[in-house]
């Protein structure tokens, strides 16, 4: 899982990557839990996007269509966002409520 904690991490994302394997990902941490948006612009991968609150409950799971630029920001405040190769989350059967867990998530809960 590659980690994007820093602004400038979080800007660029996984834009211009053209393939990413099965079982990777990028989470994005935030330093609070509030409404966050994301878009895909330069980024040619269909992807999932897994919002997740403070707690590690996964509180919504959006798409990613490739090179859009249409904001994708549930109505959902959350602290933590996971970007996995679209389907993925549908394969391993993730839902609203699940938790999910990670040691990034869970030094945030600590606190």
């Amino acid at each position: 899982m590659e980690i994007a904690d820093e602004p400038g991490e979080r800007q660029r994302g996984l834009m211009f990557r053209q393939s990413m394997p099965a079982n990777r990902g990028m989470l994005f941490i935030f330093s609070t839990e509030r409404r966050h948006g994301f878009w895909m612009q330069n980024t040619p991968m269909a992807l999932d996007l897994i919002f997740i609150g403070s707690s590690g409950e996964v509180r919504a799971i959006a798409p990613g269509i490739p090179f859009s630029t249409a904001s994708i920001s549930p109505d959902v405040r959350s602290q933590f966002v996971l970007e996995l190769k679209s389907g993925t989350a549908q394969k391993m059967g993730m839902k609203v409520g699940d938790k999910v867990h990670h040691p990034r998530i869970a030094s945030a809960v600590a606190k």
